[in-house]
């Protein structure tokens, strides 16, 4: 996997490294979920990121957005954020949850998990 990470572009490993630095800084986990990590496994590009932070998604997309003093939108009812990074990336940041669907086209219920 480090070779993997290593022919990423330095966009995007600057990305990685900034919120690593920035959760050990908070005493926090996060990890990079979804299709970029699929895609890395499969030696594919991919630069659409998603975090999942064990704790607040929405306090730690809003250190990342300050970071990098780029904008950050908020979506309060599913605990996630979208913070447009500088270079025109999109980055998804969920607390990490359970979410189960009351009925079939609902809207899910989300609850903090670990």
């Amino acid at each position: 996997m480090a070779s993997q990470l290593r022919q990423l572009p330095n966009s995007l490993r600057s990305i990685l490294s900034d919120a690593g630095e920035l959760a050990d800084k908070l005493g926090i986990k996060v990890f990079v979920v979804g299709g970029f990590v699929r895609d890395l496994v499969l030696q594919r590009e991919n630069d659409d990121i998603d975090f999942v932070v064990e704790g607040s998604g929405i306090s730690f997309a809003d250190d990342l957005g300050a970071k990098w003093k780029a904008p950050v939108r908020h979506h309060g009812d599913f605990g996630t954020a979208v913070v447009h990074h500088p270079s025109g990336l999109k980055i998804d940041v969920a607390m990490a949850r359970l979410e189960y669907y009351p009925l079939p086209v609902a809207l899910p219920v989300v609850e903090l998990s670990s």
